[in-house]
């Protein structure tokens, strides 16, 4: 498994491609190190990762929940 943490795009350069190709290349890489799985972790807030991310083939995994105490 090979897993992408912490990505981000700056706002002025969103919606130019960048986080595709940053993905494909990702991709590229994982297949290099002989991983048969991609993993991106993405916090319930942030709707418009997620979306990038199913779009870019992710499908949904797993939910965590937390309470604070």
């Amino acid at each position: 498994i090979a897993e992408a943490e912490n990505m981000y795009i700056l706002e002025p350069s969103r919606n130019l491609g960048i986080g595709k190709m940053l993905m494909v290349e990702f991709e590229i890489w994982a297949k290099s190190k002989n991983a048969n799985t991609l993993r991106v972790v993405a916090t319930v807030q942030n709707t418009k990762g997620i979306e990038f991310y199913r779009q870019n083939g992710f499908n949904d995994l797993d939910l965590t929940l937390e309470k604070k105490i």
